[in-house]
């Protein structure tokens, strides 16, 4: 499959799908051709990556459902000190992108639309199938077994996009939260109870759809507690702008009142889905 470039858009990203519902030689073939990549992204992390025995026993502690596929992935890959700690994706490098993300009301109900801002390198370009723990989920991973966004055999579906602000703190990488709670919730508010105990490392929303309509964005920070938006739309702000020099740069505030519109105009799936292709939700910085 190949992404839909914008119009006059030069980039194209190609993206495999896997279907594998265990882990198996499919996944570890992905971590072999990613894990250069991320092992020189752990490098740079400016303090070091918390040892592996504090990774394991945060993961063992918040998770304990992914504890086994964890271990699964890694009997795979191999128990090496630099990949156990990478898997557990706990207060690993700081990363910054930008995404915009919003529940559309259409003719064949609601749909949750996003799109990804930022360079096709960091991106995995993986679609992934899988039923672990019984569970089956359609996710596009991040760090090989994270998920940028995905959807549950519950109906549940969330996606995330960066919350704008500079706090840093002990927590997991949010693409890995977003796993755990596909794997471990079925409903909006499953998902907001779990989010109130598990830690993230950085500011993050995630915004949620359920089978029953329910919807909302939840701001998860790690200094503060997590607070709750009943609004369809999202990008890289929360409450308010706190980053302003970023803010400014992503065009935060201008794509949340241009999703706005597009909550208020749109009614069918591909009508969104070409708003979602124009200025200023596209971006060629």
């Amino acid at each position: 499959m190949t992404s839909r470039p914008a119009a006059g858009s030069d980039l194209c990203l190609e993206f495999r799908a896997i279907h594998e519902p265990e882990p198996g030689k499919r996944l570890c073939a992905v971590f072999n051709e990613y894990w250069p990549g991320y092992h020189l992204w752990m490098c740079k992390h400016p303090g070091g990556w918390p040892a592996l025995d504090e990774c394991r026993s945060r993961l063992r502690a918040h998770m304990p459902e992914l504890f086994p596929v964890y271990e699964s992935i890694l009997d795979l890959v191999g128990h090496d000190h630099d990949r156990g700690r990478f898997l557990t994706l706990w207060s690993p490098t700081p990363i910054i992108r930008a995404c915009s993300q919003a529940v559309i009301s259409t003719d064949t109900g609601p749909v949750l639309i996003r799109n990804y801002d930022h360079a096709p390198h960091l991106c995995d370009a993986i679609m992934l199938s899988t039923r672990w723990g019984g569970v089956r989920t359609h996710v596009m991973t991040d760090c090989v077994w994270g998920a940028l966004d995905g959807v549950n055999d519950a109906g549940l579906t969330v996606a995330l996009a960066f919350g704008g602000r500079r706090a840093v703190g002990p927590g997991f990488s949010a693409s890995l939260v977003l796993r755990y709670l596909l794997q471990t919730c079925t409903s909006v508010r499953e998902a907001c109870d779990t989010l109130r105990r598990v830690p993230v490392y950085m500011s993050y929303n995630f915004t949620m759809l359920d089978r029953s309509g329910a919807h909302l964005t939840a701001f998860a920070s790690p200094d503060r507690p997590l607070s709750l938006d009943l609004s369809p739309v999202s990008t890289n702000h929360q409450q308010h702008i706190e980053w302003p020099q970023y803010a400014e740069f992503t065009q935060s505030a201008e794509r949340r009142a241009c999703l706005s519109e597009i909550v208020e105009s749109t009614a069918t799936v591909e009508q969104a889905i070409d708003a979602f292709l124009a200025p200023p939700l596209v971006r060629s910085q």
